[in-house]
Protein backbone atom coordinates (compact mmCIF):
# COMPACT_ATOMS: atom_id res chain seq x y z
CA UNK A 1 0.00 0.00 0.00
CA UNK A 2 1.42 3.37 -1.05
CA UNK A 3 1.58 6.09 2.10
CA UNK A 4 -0.25 9.38 1.00
CA UNK A 5 1.00 12.80 2.02
CA UNK A 6 -2.10 13.10 4.29
CA UNK A 7 -1.19 9.78 6.36
CA UNK A 8 2.12 11.42 7.43
CA UNK A 9 1.41 15.43 8.01
CA UNK A 10 -1.66 13.87 10.23
CA UNK A 11 1.75 12.79 12.93
CA UNK A 12 2.84 15.77 15.69
CA UNK A 13 5.73 17.04 14.18
CA UNK A 14 5.74 15.39 10.82
CA UNK A 15 5.20 17.82 7.79
CA UNK A 16 5.27 20.85 9.71
CA UNK A 17 6.96 23.88 8.26
CA UNK A 18 8.57 27.52 9.05
CA UNK A 19 6.18 30.43 7.43
CA UNK A 20 7.18 34.39 7.35
CA UNK A 21 5.99 37.64 5.97
CA UNK A 22 7.30 38.63 2.90
CA UNK A 23 8.04 41.88 3.68
CA UNK A 24 10.84 39.92 6.31
CA UNK A 25 14.58 40.56 5.50
CA UNK A 26 16.94 37.70 3.41
CA UNK A 27 18.85 38.37 6.74
CA UNK A 28 16.12 37.31 9.00
CA UNK A 29 15.30 34.50 7.27
CA UNK A 30 18.43 33.10 7.26
CA UNK A 31 18.61 33.53 11.04
CA UNK A 32 15.70 31.56 11.16
CA UNK A 33 16.86 28.96 8.71
CA UNK A 34 19.84 28.49 10.98
CA UNK A 35 18.18 28.58 14.56
CA UNK A 36 15.26 26.04 13.56
CA UNK A 37 17.50 24.09 11.82
CA UNK A 38 15.31 23.86 8.06
CA UNK A 39 16.26 24.30 4.77
CA UNK A 40 13.06 26.04 3.72
CA UNK A 41 10.87 28.72 4.50
CA UNK A 42 7.24 29.09 3.72
CA UNK A 43 6.66 33.11 2.36
CA UNK A 44 3.19 33.67 3.23
CA UNK A 45 0.19 36.53 3.27
CA UNK A 46 -3.02 36.17 4.27
CA UNK A 47 -2.72 32.72 4.78
CA UNK A 48 -2.10 32.12 1.50
CA UNK A 49 1.15 31.22 0.06
CA UNK A 50 3.38 33.40 -2.08
CA UNK A 51 6.71 31.60 -2.55
CA UNK A 52 9.61 29.61 -0.74
CA UNK A 53 12.93 30.83 0.28
CA UNK A 54 15.39 27.99 0.76
CA UNK A 55 19.25 27.57 1.16
CA UNK A 56 19.75 27.55 -2.32
CA UNK A 57 18.27 31.36 -2.60
CA UNK A 58 21.24 32.44 -0.96
CA UNK A 59 23.38 30.95 -3.06
CA UNK A 60 21.60 31.92 -6.64
CA UNK A 61 21.30 35.42 -5.14
CA UNK A 62 25.30 35.82 -4.40
CA UNK A 63 25.94 33.94 -7.79
CA UNK A 64 23.98 36.53 -9.33
CA UNK A 65 26.92 38.92 -7.95
CA UNK A 66 24.87 40.65 -5.07
CA UNK A 67 26.22 41.79 -2.11
CA UNK A 68 25.40 41.29 1.28
CA UNK A 69 23.51 44.81 1.08
CA UNK A 70 20.95 42.45 -0.64
CA UNK A 71 20.16 40.64 2.66
CA UNK A 72 18.67 44.17 4.04
CA UNK A 73 15.82 43.44 0.74
CA UNK A 74 13.02 42.09 1.67
CA UNK A 75 12.54 37.94 1.15
CA UNK A 76 9.87 38.33 -1.72
CA UNK A 77 12.68 40.09 -4.11
CA UNK A 78 14.45 36.83 -3.64
CA UNK A 79 12.08 34.26 -2.68
CA UNK A 80 10.73 31.84 -5.58
CA UNK A 81 7.67 32.45 -6.37
CA UNK A 82 6.84 29.67 -9.20
CA UNK A 83 6.20 27.25 -6.22
CA UNK A 84 5.55 22.99 -7.26
CA UNK A 85 3.11 21.58 -4.38
CA UNK A 86 0.88 18.40 -3.98
CA UNK A 87 -1.46 17.54 -1.82
CA UNK A 88 -2.60 15.21 0.65
CA UNK A 89 -3.72 13.11 -1.65
CA UNK A 90 -0.60 12.66 -3.37
CA UNK A 91 1.74 9.59 -2.44
CA UNK A 92 5.16 9.74 -1.34
CA UNK A 93 6.22 8.43 -4.58
CA UNK A 94 4.45 10.88 -6.37
CA UNK A 95 6.53 13.70 -4.13
CA UNK A 96 9.92 11.75 -4.64
CA UNK A 97 8.81 11.95 -8.68
CA UNK A 98 8.26 15.73 -8.69
CA UNK A 99 10.79 16.51 -6.80
CA UNK A 100 13.61 14.82 -9.06
CA UNK A 101 11.61 16.43 -12.31
CA UNK A 102 11.67 19.66 -11.10
CA UNK A 103 14.92 19.57 -8.56
CA UNK A 104 13.61 20.55 -5.37
CA UNK A 105 13.99 19.21 -2.37
CA UNK A 106 10.95 20.53 0.03
CA UNK A 107 7.31 20.89 -1.38
CA UNK A 108 4.31 22.85 0.43
CA UNK A 109 0.96 20.71 0.80
CA UNK A 110 -1.98 22.54 -0.23
CA UNK A 111 -5.82 21.69 0.01
CA UNK A 112 -8.08 22.22 -3.01
CA UNK A 113 -8.13 25.82 -1.37
CA UNK A 114 -5.20 26.68 -1.45
CA UNK A 115 -4.42 26.48 2.45
CA UNK A 116 -0.85 25.38 3.96
CA UNK A 117 -1.50 22.22 5.74
CA UNK A 118 2.08 20.84 5.86
CA UNK A 119 5.46 20.62 3.83
CA UNK A 120 7.05 17.33 2.54
CA UNK A 121 10.76 17.57 2.20
CA UNK A 122 13.21 14.80 0.83
CA UNK A 123 14.63 14.11 3.66
CA UNK A 124 11.09 13.39 5.90
CA UNK A 125 10.06 11.04 3.07
CA UNK A 126 13.47 9.26 3.24
CA UNK A 127 13.13 8.66 6.70
CA UNK A 128 9.70 7.64 6.01
CA UNK A 129 9.91 5.17 3.44
CA UNK A 130 13.07 3.52 4.73
CA UNK A 131 11.20 3.27 8.63
CA UNK A 132 8.77 1.26 6.51
CA UNK A 133 10.79 -0.91 4.63
CA UNK A 134 12.77 -1.77 7.88
CA UNK A 135 9.62 -2.61 9.53
CA UNK A 136 8.59 -5.04 6.70
CA UNK A 137 12.02 -6.54 6.92
CA UNK A 138 12.10 -7.21 10.57
CA UNK A 139 8.48 -8.66 10.32
CA UNK A 140 9.81 -11.09 7.35
CA UNK A 141 12.74 -12.25 9.92
CA UNK A 142 10.02 -12.93 12.30
CA UNK A 143 8.41 -14.88 10.53
CA UNK A 144 10.80 -16.73 8.73
CA UNK A 145 12.61 -17.46 11.99
CA UNK A 146 9.10 -18.90 13.80
CA UNK A 147 9.56 -16.02 16.17
CA UNK A 148 6.36 -14.25 15.17
CA UNK A 149 3.77 -13.55 16.93
CA UNK A 150 1.08 -13.88 13.93
CA UNK A 151 0.47 -12.57 10.91
CA UNK A 152 2.60 -9.96 9.05
CA UNK A 153 0.49 -6.62 9.27
CA UNK A 154 0.61 -4.52 5.92
CA UNK A 155 0.75 -0.73 8.20
CA UNK A 156 3.67 -0.75 9.74
CA UNK A 157 3.09 1.03 13.26
CA UNK A 158 2.72 4.99 13.81
CA UNK A 159 5.97 6.31 12.15
CA UNK A 160 8.68 7.35 14.65
CA UNK A 161 10.86 10.16 13.17
CA UNK A 162 12.99 12.59 15.16
CA UNK A 163 13.29 16.14 13.89
CA UNK A 164 13.95 18.04 17.23
CA UNK A 165 10.94 20.36 16.58
CA UNK A 166 7.61 20.97 18.56
CA UNK A 167 4.78 18.89 17.90
CA UNK A 168 2.81 22.08 16.50
CA UNK A 169 1.35 21.77 12.86
CA UNK A 170 2.89 24.79 11.39
CA UNK A 171 4.78 27.27 13.23
CA UNK A 172 4.31 31.00 11.96
CA UNK A 173 6.87 33.21 12.98
CA UNK A 174 5.12 36.75 13.03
Amino acid sequence: MKRKVSQIIKNPGLGTFVAVEPDFSVSECLKLLSHRGVGCLLVIQNSKLMGVFTERDLLHLLARGKNFTSLLEPVEMVMCSKVYYVTPEHTLEECLYVMNQVRVRHLPVLTSLGDVVGLMSMRLITEVLISEKEFIIDQLLKYVSGSGSGPITCEPPEIQVWHGKNNSSMERVA
